[in-house]
């Protein structure tokens, strides 16, 4: 009967569930040409370091091609995450995501839309009807196209004789269609 149970423990050793760890540090494992990370492993009721290291975790990008344009967004140093096996086999460990129970965002989506923030301001925004909108700490894209118009708009030729005189008789009116265009097309 000992020997059963030296056989279940032996194989229920090597049956890995998924793991909160905090990350040690992040690189490119240069024999494989990706992203990996090293992590400490924590206790998911305390989160208290434990003294077992996970050493080159894979971490997939978000979205890639096969010539390696994609979606790319390490965890950084400190930051708890969820290491997953595959096949709950300790020797394929990857990184399944970032543990947000401690995660405050730094800008909420709607429901319907795909956001993407930089944490210090910077957003894109995907909303439901299909618009995007891009912001970034002082000012959005909207008002600052609208400036660089205004700018553009105010620019005059002056004649030695009669004073300000536009560009060209067709500027201003070509200026105020496509100021209307793009205050159409950004709208917040």
């Amino acid at each position: 009967m000992d020997y059963l149970k030296q056989i279940e423990e032996k194989i229920l050793s090597q049956i890995a569930s998924p793991q909160l760890a905090v990350v040690d540090k992040v690189y490119i494992n240069q024999s494989e040409g990706g992203y990996c990370l090293d992590a400490t492993v924590v206790k998911p009721e305390s989160l208290e370091l434990t003294e077992e290291i996970i050493k080159e975790v894979a971490i997939s990008p978000i979205w890639a091609d096969t010539d390696g344009r994609g979606i790319y967004a390490p965890p950084a140093t400190g930051q708890i995450v969820i290491i997953g096996f595959i096949s709950n086999n300790k020797a394929w460990p990857f990184f399944q995501g970032i543990w947000a129970n401690n995660l405050k965002p730094s800008a909420l989506a709607k429901t319907g839309e795909l956001l993407f923030c930089d944490g210090k301001g910077c957003e894109i925004v995907f909303d439901a009807a299909g618009k995007m909108i891009i912001k970034n700490n002082s000012i959005s894209l909207k008002v600052l196209l609208e400036e660089i118009l205004d700018l553009i708009n105010s620019i005059q030729c002056l004649d030695p004789m009669s004073g300000p005189l536009p560009l060209l008789p067709t500027i201003p009116p070509q200026i105020a269609v496509t100021k209307n265009k793009i205050k159409e097309l950004l709208k917040e």
